[in-house]
């Protein structure tokens, strides 16, 4: 995570700052140049997205999207959220 972070900061799509609240915490803001980026991914993975699900039969289409889900808390580790 570390590491994306830092890729994502040293081209400018992230901001990290300290919490006053609690030092030990690092803050992460989405910069307007992350926001841009972001507009223009977003539509793309959309595209790729309806794609994927287009080659599976519509009813089973929730079931596919769980079972990706799954797959990517097993490899996200503990903690982790899925998206």
């Amino acid at each position: 995570m570390n590491e994306m972070v830092r890729w994502l900061e040293s081209r400018g799509h992230v901001a990290r700052s300290r919490d006053p609240d609690n030092r030990r915490v690092l803050l992460l803001t989405l910069t307007t140049a992350g926001r841009d980026l972001l507009a223009h991914c977003d539509p793309l993975v959309g595209a790729i997205e309806a794609e994927l699900l287009g080659a599976v039969p519509e009813v089973q289409q929730p079931l596919f999207r769980q079972s990706l889900e799954l797959g990517y808390a097993a490899l996200s580790g503990p903690g982790e959220e899925t998206p």
